[in-house]
């Protein structure tokens, strides 16, 4: 299951050239989209029979960008603000599929340009610096708490939080597969530089 581009804290609406709404963001909507999107697991659930669902969250978690007056106008809470409720938010998202799906389940979370800190201007001086991290951080030790709350009352509570990267390779039923946020203008160069990588 891929998901991206939450833009967690942020407060628009994108209109048509009618004026009718076709997209909106808002913490509420991120959030009745994201139990929506369980009841359509459930329902898949009943025809497809699979022992592990695995998450990927590809970036962009939370609007984080506030270098420009549009953005500050869009947002709805700050960075730390969003970070940390998107964290909760997503731990109970993910015990909850563990819960009505009965699966393992395996989350993964790759950083965007919008959840990185830009401390001294505009540009991404260090792109390490992303809130994806603290945002993972948090989503394990919240998970990690109901796992141990679980094995008090004798349950099992299978959940699988992969450490934070900027890039990921999996291999799905033979099949190798790299993830990223990509955030480049140019593909063309991301691809060469990924290519040339390993």
């Amino acid at each position: 299951l891929v998901i991206s581009d939450a833009h967690f804290g942020r407060n628009a609406e994108i209109l048509d050239l009618d004026g009718k709404i076709i997209n909106k963001y808002s913490p509420e909507e991120f959030k009745a989209r994201m139990w929506r999107l369980l009841e359509q697991l459930e329902e898949d659930r009943k025809f497809s029979m699979y022992s592990c669902l695995r998450i990927l969250d590809c970036g962009d978690s939370i609007e984080g960008i506030l270098r420009n007056g549009s953005s500050l106008l869009n947002l709805k809470t700050g960075n730390i603000d969003s970070a940390i409720e998107y964290a909760n938010f997503m731990s109970s998202w993910i015990c909850a599929c563990s819960y009505r799906l009965g699966v393992e389940i395996e989350y993964s979370l790759i950083g965007g340009n919008h959840d990185i800190l830009r401390l001294l201007d505009s540009k991404p001086q260090f792109e390490n610096e992303n809130m994806a991290k603290v945002i993972i951080e948090i989503i394990q030790q919240r998970i990690e708490c109901e796992r141990l709350r679980h094995l008090a009352d004798g349950k099992i509570l299978n959940i699988k939080v992969r450490p934070y990267f900027a890039v990921y390779y999996d291999n799905f039923y033979g099949m190798k597969i790299m993830s990223y946020h990509g955030e480049s203008k140019d593909m063309k160069n991301d691809i060469t530089f990924f290519e040339n990588l390993y």
